[in-house]
């Protein structure tokens, strides 16, 4: 019959055989019971095990320990048997220098409250199968490599948990073996330093750790004037590695290096940080262009909305339509047989005198096929206003369509010329008027009429040249000193054309000249019509 001594102490409760004689009746007499030095025999413990736990309890509580420590190992299943419902009983301690048995270990990876063990060594298939640094084991190894001793891995416990490891570049033969052994056992290896370096062991090291598939593994490179070279040389390599998500690549960089090349470095963070304030200066004025593109955007249609109410409003119906008629030349020279007036001229005829009423300065109104282009023509005292102002007259950067300021309406000059912007990316104003370089446009007949109505008189003209040509203003004369001089005006600008239309011009005739931008401020895309 064994018998069982526990005694407790400061902080932690110790489980050991005691070998002096005792009567089985002093055992069993609680009179003798001292809460700091108790005996029972295991029959007795096996037979009272609840209410030894629950004196026990009292004691760890009371205490407050959480540490048991078992002096002889074979008390080890009867002690687990007492503990397990005590949960504040934590970390357990084997003071003997001898291996854990199989049965043992199972025992203990089966509780639920020990969160930690210390024993001098275990089967290493058990240890394996507790949770990370719950088992500490104190059994020393004997190495004879440099790389063991100055990683200070000298028990199993550290072979198998040591998350960060030095590797210097005078490796022995036994240095690397080690190495090379210690990354296929440890577990928790996290970070590796590289103090000194050298190509061919760090491959070496890669190439183990991606065999042993070891993941999240911070790598820092000791730099020093021996290895600088070498280092500068598998940039490239500690690149590439350092994609894979498994490895992160550092170079730290020796205070001599830093002194040496610290205004290098200074200009390069310098650069840097410039670069950045200027990107950032970018976004902002590239946000606020934004910002005032979509407010110009907003406010242009809101005066095209305006002014489709305003036409709306005063539609002909369809007997009214029906009953207006017009003659109109055609290309070749050919008039047509009387047509239908569109619905479009006798509203514009209606609704001009409240057109004037939202902008004085309006003077008529544009059509060009087969584009977004059909708004009103204003005319102001310069050309300047409407360059940066809508049709309702508030400030806008997309402008609108308006007549050079030289030209008479009442008149009518020679050359009658319309400006507008060619807004990027957007298909207001003038922006449309590209679609006109283009064959399939040109070539379609239906194409080669516009139409400007000049106050009240509704007029057509007729396209007869075409052009891109960079910045001029030899094709901007309104008025011409003698018929000659208007004559080889006309000749200069067909010869400009992309296209002949075969129409002719005589010296009676008077033309229509749409400008705009084109691609950039550089060029300019040129329409010119003749009035019908």
């Amino acid at each position: 019959m064994a018998k069982i001594l526990i005694v407790v102490e400061d902080n932690y409760i110790t489980f050991s055989t005691y070998t002096k004689k005792v009567t089985d009746e002093n055992l069993n007499n609680t009179n003798l019971i001292d809460t700091k030095n108790i005996i029972f025999t295991d029959e007795f413990i096996i037979s009272n095990k609840m209410l030894i736990t629950m004196f026990l309890n009292v004691i760890v509580i009371k205490n407050n320990i959480n540490k048991v420590i078992i002096k002889n190992i074979k008390l080890t299943e009867t002690v687990l048997s007492l503990i397990s419902e005590i949960k504040s009983l934590t970390n357990l301690y084997f003071s003997e220098d001898v291996e854990v048995s199989y049965y043992i270990s199972a025992l203990l990876l089966k509780s639920k409250t020990i969160t930690f063990i210390n024993c001098f060594s275990m089967p290493l298939v058990m240890y394996e199968r507790f949770i990370s640094n719950t088992v500490e084991l104190r059994s020393e190894i004997f190495f004879i490599s440099k790389f063991m001793e100055y990683n200070n891995i000298n028990t199993y416990s550290k072979l198998y948990n040591k998350d960060k490891i030095i590797i210097k570049d005078n490796l022995s033969n036994e240095d690397l073996s080690d190495i090379l052994d210690f990354l296929t056992v440890t577990k928790n290896l996290k970070k590796i330093d590289f103090k000194g370096y050298n190509h061919q062991i760090f491959l070496l090291i890669i190439e183990c750790l991606e065999k042993e598939k070891f993941k999240n593994i911070f790598i820092t490179i000791y730099e020093c004037s021996s290895c600088t070279d070498i280092i500068f040389k598998d940039i490239n390599l500690f690149n590439k590695i350092s994609k894979d998500d498994n490895y992160k690549i550092k170079i730290n960089y020796s205070k001599e290096y830093k002194e040496k090349n610290g205004l290098k470095q200074v200009n390069n963070v310098f650069l840097r940080i410039m670069i950045i304030i200027i990107l950032l200066i970018v976004i902002v004025v590239f946000g606020f262009f934004k910002l005032f593109q979509y407010k110009d955007n907003k406010n242009i249609n809101n005066n095209i909305n305006k002014i489709e109410e305003i036409i709306d409003n005063n539609k002909l119906n369809e007997e009214e339509t029906n009953k207006e008629t017009i003659d109109v030349t055609i290309v070749g020279g050919e008039v047509n047989k009387p047509a239908y007036v569109s619905s479009y001229y006798k509203k514009y005829s209606k609704v001009y005198n409240e057109l004037l009423d939202v902008n004085n300065d309006t003077v008529g109104w544009i059509t060009v096929n087969n584009t977004r282009i059909n708004y009103p023509v204003v005319q102001s005292t310069d050309n300047e206003f409407y360059i940066n102002h809508a049709f309702d007259k508030t400030k806008n950067e997309i402008g609108w369509l308006f007549v050079d300021y030289r030209n008479n309406l009442d008149s009518i000059d020679k050359n009658t010329i319309i400006y507008g912007h060619n807004i990027l990316n957007g298909n207001l104003m003038f922006s449309n008027l590209e679609k006109t370089i283009k064959p399939n446009w040109y070539t379609n007949d239906e194409n080669k009429i516009i139409t400007f109505n000049i106050k009240e008189k509704n007029i057509k003209w007729e396209i007869f040249s075409i052009y891109t040509i960079p910045t001029t203003s030899d094709y901007l004369i309104n008025n011409f000193n003698s018929d000659e001089s208007f004559l080889k005006f006309i000749n200069m600008i067909k010869l400009r054309s992309i296209n002949d239309f075969g129409v002719e011009i005589n010296k009676f005739d008077k033309i229509l000249t749409l400008s705009t931008c084109y691609k950039d401020v550089k060029d300019r895309v040129v329409v010119h019509a003749k009035m019908l």
